[in-house]
């Protein structure tokens, strides 16, 4: 929610404001809360090394998500909207079913949030500061690319990564495997 914020505070601060504007980041709140609890699903399912779960859950939320947004694409009522609430949906059925089959597993204490924060805070900063300069440096290339040297050397850069990332599922999955595995040897 607070990226969300931020983008509505860059769009107000550029002048570019619109009324759809508004509904469009509505509906990104719950389709990202969504997604984030469908990723901490995963995540738990890889960290007591229940792949086939954390396949389900992916199958799931795929599925309804392709076919719902194919579904109002071919009856031409398909708008960025919909697609959020769509995409918020279609992570919050799979994910829920899994919280209401685990919840077992999950007992919040505030005295215990507090302390597994201060514990792990220390080394989760460097985490969170790698991923933001990461992601701020993944965002800066192609506009920094477009101008110093134009559309299509940015054009020439989205299609040699669109390449390159194709291994990106095959990698995901493989550290997904033995990233858990690695902890459990360890």
């Amino acid at each position: 929610l607070g990226a969300i914020a931020l983008i509505a505070m860059a769009v107000v601060s550029a002048g570019a404001w619109k009324p759809e504007i508004g509904s469009m980041l509505f509906w990104l709140g719950p389709a990202a809360g969504f997604t984030m609890l469908r990723e901490f699903a995963r995540r738990n399912c890889f960290a007591r090394l229940r792949n086939s779960e954390a396949l389900y859950l992916d199958l799931a939320a795929g599925v309804l998500q392709v076919g719902g947004l194919l579904s109002l694409a071919l009856f031409g009522q398909l708008d960025v909207n919909i697609a959020f609430l769509i995409i918020a949906l279609a992570c919050a059925a799979p994910s829920l079913s899994w919280l209401a089959l685990n919840r077992r597993l999950i007992c919040l204490r505030q005295s215990a949030v507090t302390a597994d924060l201060k514990m792990n805070w220390r080394f989760a900063r460097w985490i969170l500061l790698s991923n933001l300069a990461f992601a701020g440096s993944n965002s800066l290339y192609p506009w920094l690319l477009t101008g110093f040297h134009g559309e299509s050397a940015t054009g020439a850069l989205a299609g040699g990564l669109g390449v390159v990332y194709l291994a990106n599922p095959f990698l995901l999955g493989l550290g997904n495997h033995l990233g858990p595995k690695a902890a459990l040897a360890f």
